[in-house]
């Protein structure tokens, strides 16, 4: 009986040759296993980077940063505009003003500085029709400018004295100011610096685009540049009733289209505004169109109507 209990218990614990190669095969992958863990870390080579010119860097930005806080600003630096700020007004993060002239400053100058749209073309319309700042008091007498944007502004403006010039032709004769809306080729070419082909050009270009708003325009003619620009300038005025306007509700697309400033995406656009939603009832709202937008508007609102 003892001899047959040794006997279970030997079958019992007696792998068969199945299991005798499975457990051989087993042992063999954990010692590979094994080897290959100790092996591992001598086989790795960690890349080493220099930090030093990061540091450097970080370095430099840090004292950078501690010169231009210490430092006295010379003009507004813009920051988002924070309601809970009490020591900060709405005006004074909206411009970022920096010393200009307001008789020389361009469109996009203004822009620039923090001026709308509206603003902007109101001081160039006003310069076009003869206007001029003799003193700084003068520009705050603009309607479009509030008195707490002229506080700011009036510390860099800068009011440069207009050049004695004396114009005359060859036989010493005054001549008046040329309105480029309404001139001949030979009225334009009386004044000096304006031959044929700049004369010719001014007016095809006027025919192209239905009129001049601004003398500014004129540096859009190919070949004008800014040193001649100042010198033919000061004999040109504009009359801004002398502009051909095309009525954007009646305007067909082909009409629209071949405006130098609106073109063929901008025509559509403006095409299916009205079509979804009718007829604009004022100039501002062509606004709405999808490709007006604030940078364009200034210079195609002056060509448009609504009746």
């Amino acid at each position: 009986m003892f001899s047959k209990f040794i006997k279970k218990i030997k079958d019992y614990l007696t792998f068969n040759k199945s299991e005798r190669r499975g457990l051989l095969v087993l042992s063999v992958l954990i010692l590979i296993l094994i080897i290959i863990n100790i092996l591992l870390p001598y086989f790795n080579t960690y890349k080493k980077y220099d930090y030093s010119e990061f540091d450097k860097q970080v370095s430099e930005f840090l004292s950078t940063r501690e010169i231009v806080s210490t430092r006295p600003k010379t003009y507004k630096q813009k920051e988002p505009f924070n309601i809970y700020d009490a020591n900060t007004s709405a005006v004074e993060q909206k411009l970022n003003p920096f010393a200009f002239d307001p008789n020389t400053l361009s469109y996009e100058g203004f822009i620039q500085m923090g001026f709308l749209p509206k603003q902007a073309i109101t001081v160039i319309k006003y310069r076009t029709k003869g206007g001029r700042f003799y003193k700084k008091e003068d520009f705050s007498k603009m309607y479009c400018i509030s008195k707490s944007e002229y506080q700011i502004l009036e510390p860099f403006i800068e009011i440069k004295s207009p050049e004695k010039k004396s114009f005359s032709n060859d036989h010493h004769e005054e001549i008046s100011k040329v309105d480029i809306n309404t001139a001949t080729e030979e009225q334009l070419m009386q004044i000096k610096g304006i031959g044929n082909y700049f004369a010719k050009n001014i007016i095809k270009y006027r025919s192209q685009l239905g009129g001049y708003y601004s003398k500014e325009q004129l540096l859009e003619i190919p070949k004008m540049d800014s040193e001649k620009y100042e010198i033919i300038s000061p004999y040109l005025e504009v009359n801004m009733n002398a502009i051909h306007k095309i009525n954007v509700n009646t305007a067909t697309f082909d009409q629209l289209k071949q405006h130098s400033y609106i073109g063929y995406n901008i025509a559509l656009s403006l095409i299916n505004y009205r079509e979804k939603h009718g007829s604009y009832k004022n100039i501002s709202d062509i606004k709405k169109s999808a490709l007006i937008t604030d940078k364009n508007y200034p210079k195609i609102s002056c060509y448009l109507c609504t009746e």
